[in-house]
């Protein structure tokens, strides 16, 4: 199925489950799907079982490349009781970037929410994204998830205003907007963002990468 496919797909799932919707299409979320507390560990879907951790202990996460996602898209239905096992799952993570052009940064950012909803109306918590591009994907998402204790960013997302203004502008911006209580950052976060954080009182906590985990006896994972 292409974009457009899925987006139909999942809409009408929701709407049979009297999920709400604005009238440009994108989903009303309820309060009663947020995690509601934290996770012991964030953990990439791909690479769950190498964690020792109990499964209700981790939050799953999306951060990887487009390639590797798209499958998630369209088996979401089949992995539904796989997930529910856990604690939580962060939102799905298609590339949204200022560079694409607005209705790609729509269509995306719609597929990130779609998939959660579709998880959050079987039971399963879930934790909104920090990840958006232009002004409006921010003012799309802020309506769409509405008031969420905990928000989840990948760190390699908060890299990129490190040397560029626009970019800083563009967090900055979404911090202002947004405004969460609580901040989770899927990998160390670097210095600037961490004070951008602390300029709006936005808590920030730290989860390990896979990558930092797989050095150490924290989960099980052989290199070869």
């Amino acid at each position: 199925m292409n974009e457009i496919e899925i987006v139909e797909s999942y809409t009408l799932y929701l709407k049979e489950r009297n999920v709400k919707f604005f009238d440009d299409g994108f989903p009303k979320f309820e309060t009663e799907w947020f995690a509601s507390n934290l996770p012991s560990i964030i953990a990439p879907f791909n690479k769950r079982q190498y964690y020792l951790q109990k499964k209700k202990e981790i939050s799953i996460c999306y951060f990887s490349k487009d390639e590797h996602l798209y499958p998630r898209l369209e088996k979401v239905f089949k992995e539904i009781d796989l997930l529910s096992d856990y604690h939580s799952v962060c939102m799905m993570d298609i590339s949204i970037s200022p560079l694409m052009l607005d209705e790609v940064q729509r269509i995306n950012l719609l597929l990130n929410l779609l998939f959660v909803c579709v998880l959050a109306v079987n039971g399963i918590k879930i934790i909104p994204s920090f990840r958006t591009a232009n002004f409006e994907t921010v003012k799309l998402l802020a309506r769409s998830i509405g008031n969420s204790k905990y928000w989840v960013m990948g760190s390699i997302g908060t890299q990129r205003f490190t040397n560029n203004p626009y970019y800083e502008f563009l967090f900055r911006t979404k911090c202002m907007f947004i405004m969460p209580k609580t901040l989770l950052s899927y990998g160390r976060t670097n210095i600037k963002t961490a004070l951008c954080l602390k300029d709006y009182g936005i808590k920030l906590t730290e989860y390990k990468d896979f990558r930092s985990l797989s050095y150490s006896k924290e989960i099980y994972y052989e290199r070869l």
